[in-house]
């Protein structure tokens, strides 16, 4: 079984072996992306210019973060 968002109570069943998994929707890297591409608009530049974001059709995607046993322990207590 596989979850979504990565929940504390998510994170504990991971760790007890009763969840295979959960996908975290990254909060930090979206904030990190709104962070870079406004303050390169403030700065006069396009938003994207020297960052690693890609923007199409207007949308910035940030990949989710799969967690499972092997990664578990960088999640954990966050």
């Amino acid at each position: 079984m596989f979850g979504v968002d990565a929940l504390p109570e998510a994170l504990a069943l991971v760790k007890s072996g009763a969840m295979a998994g959960t996908v975290l929707n990254d909060a930090n890297n979206q904030a990190k992306a709104t962070f870079d591409l406004a303050k390169n608009l403030a700065d006069g530049k396009p938003a994207a210019e020297g960052t690693n974001w890609k923007i199409e059709n207007k949308i910035v995607r940030v990949p989710y973060v799969g967690v499972d046993q092997d990664n578990l322990a960088q999640f954990i207590g966050k």
